[in-house]
C-alpha cells in the first residue's frame, strides 16, 4: 500500500462520480490517475486545503487559493460534516465510494456546475 492521496473533503466525494469531466485537459488526466492510484491502494487523508486535484486546476491562484475559495471552503465543510470526514483523518476509498454519498450531494453541492453528473440515475 501506498501513501495516502491528500484530498479536500469535497473531492473525496466529487472523485466518487468522476467521469473524466473537468476544468481542462492536464486536470483531467490528472483526476484520472489520482482515481486510479486510490481504487488500486485505497487510502486518503483528509485535508483543508489544495490537494492534489488542486494540484493541477487552473483555478487553483499562486497564492494557493482557489479562485471560488468561499463555495469551496463551504463545500469541504459541509462534505466534512455530512460524510464524517476529520481534517488529518486517514480513509479507505473504496468503503467510501459505498456510503449514501449521491443523497447527499444536492444538500453539499448546491450551486456547482458539475452536480449533474454526481445525481443522474
Amino acid at each position: 500500500m501506498t501513501d495516502p492521496i491528500l484530498l479536500r473533503p469535497h473531492h473525496a466525494l466529487c472523485l466518487r462520480f468522476f467521469e473524466g469531466k473537468g476544468y481542462s485537459e492536464e486536470y483531467v488526466n490528472n483526476a484520472w490517475n489520482v482515481l486510479r492510484t486510490l481504487r488500486e491502494n485505497g487510502a486518503f487523508t483528509v485535508t483543508a486545503g489544495p490537494d492534489v486535484l488542486c494540484a493541477a486546476c487552473p483555478n487553483l491562484g499562486k497564492n494557493g487559493l482557489c479562485r471560488w475559495q468561499e463555495k469551496i471552503t463551504r463545500y469541504d465543510a459541509d462534505a466534512a460534516e455530512k460524510l464524517g470526514l476529520k481534517d488529518g483523518g486517514t480513509y479507505d476509498f473504496n468503503a467510501f465510494s459505498k456510503t449514501r454519498a449521491k443523497e447527499l450531494v444536492p444538500q453539499i453541492c448546491t450551486d456547482c456546475e458539475w452536480a449533474y453528473i454526481c445525481t443522474k440515475e
